[in-house]
């Protein structure tokens, strides 16, 4: 049986952030941006619905690519423009 990489990150930031590592609600929060930033970005680089993308979809070359789009793009496009 195949987890969705949805239910993934939901047992992530329930179990593993908040009772196991007992972060803030702030922190969790700064990390769920961040997670959502990464799959708009996914949505956007694979013109799919973010139902679509699969754990295997997360590349370490899509990563990187993510993360240069923080440094040098996401600043001059603005917050949420894609």
């Amino acid at each position: 049986m195949k987890t969705s990489l949805g239910a993934i990150i939901s047992s992530f930031f329930r179990l593993h952030l908040c009772k196991e590592k007992g972060l803030s609600p702030n922190t969790i929060a700064s990390y769920s941006d961040c997670i959502r930033l990464l799959l708009e970005f996914c949505c956007a680089r694979f013109k799919v619905k973010v139902d679509a993308i699969a754990v295997t979809d997360l590349s370490d070359q899509l990563i990187l690519n993510f993360l240069d789009f923080l440094e040098l793009d996401f600043s001059r496009l603005g917050n949420g423009v894609w």
